[in-house]
């Protein structure tokens, strides 16, 4: 693509030529957007946990597409190839166009794609133009929050504004506009997520975190399992940015899964799931359970639970849009 370098001091160029703070990704998607180029109707753009990680939502939006939609061809904004492969068969990876978030190809999907999915936040340069399809999941940060509203929150803000569908259901949308203060800004579509059905149970319980969790160390994770009187096996759901630091829990590392697209394996045959966290539970996948139990005022030395029981019924599927 070419930039009009000519306005540019010298140091703003040589800013531009070392990319610093994204001077040049920002620049060349500038151009490419004041160009109008044409969008195209089968292209569908999807980016996952700003293209780290593969979420369970976004997984399951694109293989809907490519099974419903034999024309569509998906360009998929990730790093996470080990995931790709995994997530994806082998017919749907050659519909799938892999690109890094800030390259070139991922500028140019960004600008000409007709749909886009998201279930995070966007680049701060990203304007969704006229006539686009943006819709937004939230599965990467609705409920992982903090007490305060960090900074990843306030660029979510900016992301479902720039969206106009968004995938989750009507509760789950009025708690995340009280976090985010959204309410009242401007009207969305709103669809929802399929769930699948539950599969036979097994001995397996689920603690699910959210992040900044108290139960952030080896000592405290075995002494709320002996106290919660948890004798079955664990798998403890965390962020995936957290991953890591839970991984090195020499007891339970491998017993820690990161809140992505594996996840519905296990889920499916829970026993019950714990979380410190209740708008966790409110994720699409866990429908179809019946067995809670929240950690109320979690402190390093004590808690308390509470059981809470949900009747979700089945709900349909996504976008009247891209199914036309």
């Amino acid at each position: 693509m070419k930039t009009n370098l000519s306005k540019l001091t010298d140091k703003q160029l040589a800013q531009y030529n070392k990319n610093e703070k994204k001077m040049r990704t920002i620049a060349d998607y500038t151009t490419l957007y004041e160009k109008k180029l044409p969008m195209k109707e089968d292209i569908l753009f999807a980016e996952s946990y700003s293209g780290n990680f593969l979420s369970h939502s976004i997984v399951q939006f694109v293989k809907q597409v490519l099974n419903k939609k034999k024309e569509m061809h998906v360009v998929l904004s990730t790093s996470n190839m080990k995931s790709f492969y995994q997530a994806f068969s082998i017919d749907e990876q050659k519909r799938i166009l892999v690109v890094k978030r800030d390259s070139n190809k991922y500028l140019f999907a960004l600008v000409q794609a007709k749909f886009i999915i998201n279930d995070g936040d966007f680049p701060d340069y990203f304007i969704a133009r006229h006539g686009q399809i943006v819709i937004n999941t939230a599965e990467s940060f609705f409920g992982f929050y903090t007490d305060k509203l960090s900074a990843y929150e306030k660029r979510s803000q900016r992301a479902i504004l720039q969206s106009n569908y968004l995938l989750m259901s009507e509760s789950v949308k009025k708690q995340l506009f009280t976090r985010l203060r959204l309410h009242d800004i401007k009207d969305f579509y709103l669809a929802t997520l399929k769930t699948n059905t539950q599969d036979q149970k097994s001995d397996w319980n689920i603690l699910f975190l959210k992040k900044d969790s108290k139960l952030d160390s080896a000592n405290k994770l075995k002494k709320f399992i002996s106290e919660s009187n948890i004798t079955n096996k664990v798998i403890i759901l965390v962020h995936p940015s957290e991953l890591s630091k839970y991984q090195n829990f020499s007891e339970f590392g491998r017993y820690v899964k990161p809140f992505d697209y594996s996840i519905e394996k296990y889920i499916n045959k829970a026993q019950a799931v714990y979380s410190d966290n209740e708008f966790l539970l409110d994720k699409p996948v866990f429908d179809s359970l019946d067995r809670y139990i929240i950690l109320e005022n979690l402190k390093t030395d004590s808690f308390s639970v509470s059981e809470r029981k949900m009747n979700f019924q089945q709900i349909n599927y996504y976008s009247t849009r891209i199914n036309g």
